[in-house]
């Protein structure tokens, strides 16, 4: 700013020497010999100065609005008795009654989806921690579901004390498709059923592809089991192929539906 003062001050001092003398007895107005008047604006050389003897200082900048995290999921991975890679989310679960459910936004599924290409998974367990939960859901993005199946060859199983259920990545390809939001539920019923549901925007996938492998705990033993049924939602029945071992029945699924045991 001083630089500034000194170049105007050079600049009035040129035009000062260029006036009739007459012209300066006024500050801004002079009429000369000649009965000339003359209008005179020094305004410009010191318009923006102040001489206070100091510069007027500049309105601070304001400080930058913090940007907000992206979300992140912690991640544990490591290498079942297969050879599988399985990669484990924490999540917490929002438990209402005996309803626990485990809900992930678009912006965590993007991040999953990203560390199960660097950790080149072959399955991702979503687990849903309610012990005393007698039904477990998981709502995930569609979309988060489709770039999982295109980016990666990973399974997606829910996991819970009511029961295991896993989609195979062939199966995720082809339930997402038009859909927004994918929910996989299961439930203990009081009858004794399991009810096992893969819900596509709220409607019951009836084929799935490959199907869902299923793991339900149970107490009673193989040679006690005179069969094992899925009952769909129009009350058809579907006998199914069954194993029981170590406390656990396993069985694959085509649709969504009721999981009965009868006993002999």
């Amino acid at each position: 700013m001083k630089k500034q003062l000194i170049a105007k001050l050079l600049v009035l001092g040129m035009v000062l020497a260029m006036l009739p003398t007459a012209a300066l007895a006024s500050a801004n107005t002079a009429t000369d010999a000649s009965n000339n008047t003359y209008v005179y604006d020094f305004g410009f050389i010191f318009d923006d100065y102040t001489f206070s003897g100091a510069e007027t200082p500049a309105e601070p900048e304001k400080p930058a609005e913090p940007e907000t995290p992206a979300e992140t999921t912690p991640v544990e991975t490591e290498t079942n008795a297969d050879g599988q890679v399985v990669a484990t989310v924490t999540v917490e679960a929002e438990v209402k009654g005996n309803t626990a459910t485990v809900a992930v936004t678009a912006e965590a599924a993007a991040d999953l989806v990203s560390k199960l290409v660097d950790s080149k998974a072959d399955v991702l367990v979503l687990p849903v921690a309610a012990e005393s939960a007698t039904k477990a859901v998981v709502s995930v993005p569609a979309a988060a579901l489709a770039e999982m199946a295109a980016r990666t060859d990973a399974a997606l199983t829910v996991e819970s004390t009511v029961a295991n259920v896993t989609i195979s990545n062939e199966a995720l390809a082809a339930i997402v498709e038009g859909a927004e939001t994918v929910e996989i539920s299961a439930e203990a019923k009081e009858d004794g059923t399991v009810s096992i549901a893969l819900l596509a925007d709220g409607k019951a996938v009836e084929d799935i592809p490959g199907g869902l492998d299923v793991v339900i705990p149970v107490e009673v033993e193989a040679e006690a089991v005179a069969g094992v049924y899925l009952v769909k939602a129009d009350e058809t029945e579907e006998e199914l192929t069954w194993e029981i071992a170590d406390g656990s029945l396993k069985v694959n699924l085509t649709s969504t539906g009721d999981v009965r045991i009868d006993k002999k």
